[in-house]
């Protein structure tokens, strides 16, 4: 459920400076969600397991975002 839109909007990712189209809807913990056409356009390469995105502005300068680690706990599960 959309609750409003924002058609340009100045944001900074990690020194970049752009304006981008926001839909605002209750997102629980989350402060963004970044959409797929964003991803594609920035040429943005996943690093999933060390939460790393990795994208190009104008001029193919490279820039880097990471994520804060979440510490994962590893339960052993055994069966004879």
């Amino acid at each position: 459920m959309i609750n409003e839109i924002v058609k340009s909007y100045p944001i900074n990712i990690n020194g970049m400076d752009a304006f981008e189209k926001f839909n605002i809807i209750p997102l629980g913990y989350y402060d963004v969600l970044i959409r797929m056409d964003w991803l594609e356009n920035n040429y943005v390469i996943l690093d999933c397991g060390n939460k790393i995105f990795t994208f190009f502005e104008e001029g193919w300068k490279q820039r880097f975002m990471q994520g804060i680690p979440r510490l994962v706990s590893i339960k052993e599960i055994s069966t004879t």
